[in-house]
């Protein structure tokens, strides 16, 4: 697992899908949906189109350091096992 840092600075404190917005945006990628969940760790993350083939071959197992919060990318899986049509980003604080 390697680490990518994004270089984003804020001169507030953003929500984790924002800075998370932010991060991948500064990275390049254009085509993407982050759909999270309040009071959660984690989000959906949809990509399209060529953004997904660079997403798997550059992020997919990675972690993106924001500015104040680390981002892990992985698979999203059902309940059932079946590779789901989106990805998971999980966050945690930087401490």
């Amino acid at each position: 697992m390697s680490e990518i840092r994004a270089n984003i600075n804020f001169n507030y404190y953003p929500s984790a899908s924002e800075e998370c917005r932010t991060a991948l945006l500064k990275l390049g990628y254009d085509s993407f949906r982050i759909i999270g969940h309040t009071g959660s760790h984690h989000a959906d993350v949809y990509f399209f189109g060529s953004d997904e083939d660079r997403f798997k071959k550059e992020l997919l197992g990675n972690t993106v350091i924001g500015a104040y919060r680390k981002f892990y990318f992985s698979n999203s899986y059902s309940s059932l096992g079946w590779k789901e049509l989106y990805y998971n980003v999980g966050y945690s604080k930087i401490k």
